[in-house]
């Protein structure tokens, strides 16, 4: 399992321990270049500085910080705000939610790429950055709903 090329990620997550086993899978499948922060807040202010391919970031932090639907909400303020310099990172929202595709729907309108639901996959990781390197440009038309990849079977679920 690798991936096309090494992109720029900043990854949100608030569980250490679930932050710490993408971090690995995303360095297994060929992407060193990662940016690990652990709230909403750190998110959008690290998008702000426009380094970034692809973001992949929870849904929900806790009761003490924006969650990944505001996140994506202020990228899409930011950009109306700031045509010239918009925020260009594709965003793969992470979600435990069982809401299923209302939520879903709403994440995708929101501006979000991608969304994966947990339990994560190494294979569905892979998957959905690699459909990030091939279009490498932002566009809300590729908005794409990855979902449960589980093509691998054998694969556990990343702790």
């Amino acid at each position: 399992m690798s991936s096309k090329s090494n992109l720029r990620v900043l990854l949100a997550d608030d569980e250490h321990a679930l932050a710490r086993g993408v971090q690995r899978v995303l360095m297994r499948i060929g992407h060193s270049n990662v940016t690990t922060v652990a709230n909403g807040k750190a998110a959008f202010q690290e998008l702000k500085k426009g380094s970034f391919d692809a973001a992949i970031i929870d849904l929900d932090f806790g009761d003490n910080d924006i969650d990944g639907l505001s996140v994506l909400l202020s990228v899409k303020r930011y950009n109306e705000r700031n045509p010239e310099n918009p925020i260009k990172t594709q965003i793969i929202v992470m979600s435990g939610s069982v809401d299923g595709q209302g939520l879903e729907e709403k994440l995708l309108d929101a501006g979000a790429s991608m969304v994966l639901h947990k339990p994560l996959h190494a294979i569905s990781i892979a998957a959905a950055l690699d459909m990030i390197a091939e279009t490498h440009e932002f566009s809300p038309a590729v908005n794409t709903s990855v979902g449960q990849l589980h093509l691998e079977p054998m694969t556990e679920p990343i702790r």
